[in-house]
């Protein structure tokens, strides 16, 4: 049995977050993540699944893709919205969510929505507010725990590192 420890919410504002709703029933992730990066100069990568956890004993993965977006310090994931369970049970109409967190004022995201609107396949978009999802700071917290995970499985151990080493001739 996973026993998952919760952090106390920490209040993200708009500041902080932005949540963008997207209704496109025909696209699998994969193209939107691809139409997406076309359309937003992103690189949105495939990343292993992101697990929710439910009321402590249910769990369900979505598909996830990232791109860190070093020069406005933010970060974007792009989620689905449909596994076993809604992960926004609350915005079930929308099939895709992308989530930025960093900077929020660096962007403009009235733009992005523009641009995301102009994707024929995306039907609508809509800037959820951020007091209306549940479970957003724990939400939040588990995306970041998600992230730890994935940055050290990709980061190479000292074994690789040497092995590395050991083929530069010198």
């Amino acid at each position: 049995m996973v026993t998952k420890l919760t952090i106390p919410a920490q209040g993200y504002d708009s500041a902080e977050v932005l949540v963008l709703g997207m209704q496109a029933p025909l696209l699998p992730i994969h193209k939107l993540a691809f139409l997406l990066n076309r359309e937003l100069d992103f690189t949105l990568c495939k990343k292993s699944d992101f697990t929710f956890y439910y009321d402590g004993n249910q769990q369900a993965t979505f598909d996830f893709y990232t791109f860190p977006d070093l020069e406005n310090h933010v970060s974007f994931y792009l989620l689905s919205n449909k596994s076993q369970f809604y992960l926004l049970p609350k915005f079930a109409s929308s099939d895709f969510f992308l989530f930025a967190q960093g900077s929020i004022d660096r962007l403009d995201a009235p733009k992005i929505i523009e641009k995301i609107e102009n994707i024929e396949s995306i039907f609508s978009v809509a800037n959820i507010p951020l007091d209306k999802i549940k479970f957003l700071d724990l939400l939040l917290s588990d995306l970041e725990e998600h992230l730890d995970r994935i940055r050290i499985e990709e980061t190479p151990s000292v074994d690789k590192l040497r092995e590395g080493l050991n083929k530069i001739e010198l």
